[in-house]
């Protein structure tokens, strides 16, 4: 219960969206939040709500963008085979054999994104606008 905290934390508490997981729906409950503030204590759970479901599928989208785009094609087609070129041993923990087949694997990594794209493209329906 987040009323047993100190006085000085409870601005804080208050402000925080963990307040709405258990606290405010048993203080609802119970009766400890007046039914004036029903619409206040709800309007900020979603608010939290919105904001960390649009900051969750922000970072998600750009995540895997940048992985997608950078560090698979990277890593197979530049780091791995240079350490295999030049007989260096993998701080990862990659075998020898898994470097020099690294190409070979971003080829069948490409032609498996390729085909995903194909069904979606085959699938899609437009939304007729």
């Amino acid at each position: 219960p987040l009323p047993l905290f100190p006085d000085a934390f409870q601005p804080i508490l208050d402000f925080m969206p963990f307040r709405g997981l258990a606290d405010t729906p048993f203080r609802l409950y119970m009766g400890h939040i007046p039914a004036s503030q029903v619409w206040s204590v709800v309007g900020h759970q979603l608010a939290w709500t919105i904001a960390l479901v649009g900051l969750g599928r922000f970072l998600l989208y750009r995540g895997t963008r940048r992985f997608f785009t950078y560090v698979i094609p990277l890593a197979c087609v530049s780091y791995y085979p240079a350490l295999g070129i030049l007989e260096r041993p993998d701080p990862l923990g990659s075998s020898p054999l898994f470097q020099w087949l690294a190409p070979l694997v971003g080829l069948l990594f490409f032609a498996l994104c390729l085909r995903a794209w194909q069904v979606g493209v085959r699938h899609y329906r437009s939304t007729g606008s």
